[in-house]
């Protein structure tokens, strides 16, 4: 999973050189905090799914107990859009989910042996962005359960939309592709539930060192100041 944040899309035209260098400046702050804010919020996440996963690890819990668990983080931790225990087999033994007969195989992701794994992300039936995350659990027989849960990004969504430089200036959240996860336009939004991608801009074009500012001009020949940092804990890109 290696998304990318792309904060800028300040017109620079009317700005000189001096003013364009402190304004470069600032937006590579900005871009480089919130790029570590991003970075605690989907390494705590990813915590929680991993105690929860040793509080289910070995203990013989009955399928009541473990419904009751995975149900008590849902509740605690509104990030999570559901949470589900699947047996080595594959059969989901506890669920936040209603009828867990009919729910679907676990995503096909490695079961790592210390932590989480990430799916890409996917947009869900209300054309909101999620990822998928698993992490290892040893059944009193040693075998390797699967704890899956699906977390939302709409924490994401407000991050990007709160960042502003300017009148013009927004954030773009997107995957090495260039598929849109989040855009600060509103105008825009419509086009992450389509899937669309974004091409030729040059913060995707090669990996960047944190706090990267580049000018570029778009199709229209309008000129930009764009600013990228990292997110480490998944390799995003800010």
């Amino acid at each position: 999973l290696v998304p990318l944040l792309v904060f800028g899309g300040l017109a620079v035209q009317a700005l000189d050189a001096g003013m364009r260098d402190a304004v470069g400046r600032g937006m590579s702050e900005v871009t480089t905090r919130t790029a570590a804010q991003i970075d605690q919020w989907v390494s705590r996440t990813a915590s929680l799914l991993v105690a929860l996963g040793a509080e289910l690890q070995g203990t013989d819990l009955s399928p009541w107990q473990q419904e009751r668990a995975v149900r008590n983080y849902l509740l605690a931790f509104p990030e999570f859009r559901s949470i589900t225990l699947y047996s080595a087999q594959g059969r989901p033994l506890a669920s936040t989910r209603l009828a867990i007969e009919a729910l679907p195989p676990p995503p096909d992701l490695p079961l790592p042996e210390h932590g989480v794994a990430f799916s890409s992300v996917a947009i869900d039936d209300d054309a909101l962005p999620i990822v998928w995350i698993v992490t290892a659990v040893r059944s009193t027989a040693g075998e390797p359960e699967r704890l899956v849960a699906s977390i939302s990004l709409e924490e994401m969504w407000r991050v990007v939309d709160g960042l502003r430089i300017g009148t013009a200036g927004h954030a773009l959240l997107v995957e090495p592709g260039g598929r849109l996860l989040a855009h600060g336009d509103p105008a825009e939004k419509a086009r992450i539930a389509r899937g669309e991608l974004l091409h030729r801009h040059p913060l995707l074009d090669r990996q960047q060192p944190p706090g990267t500012v580049l000018e570029y001009a778009s199709d229209t020949g309008t000129e930009f100041l764009a600013a990228a940092a990292s997110v480490p804990s998944t390799g995003w890109l800010l």
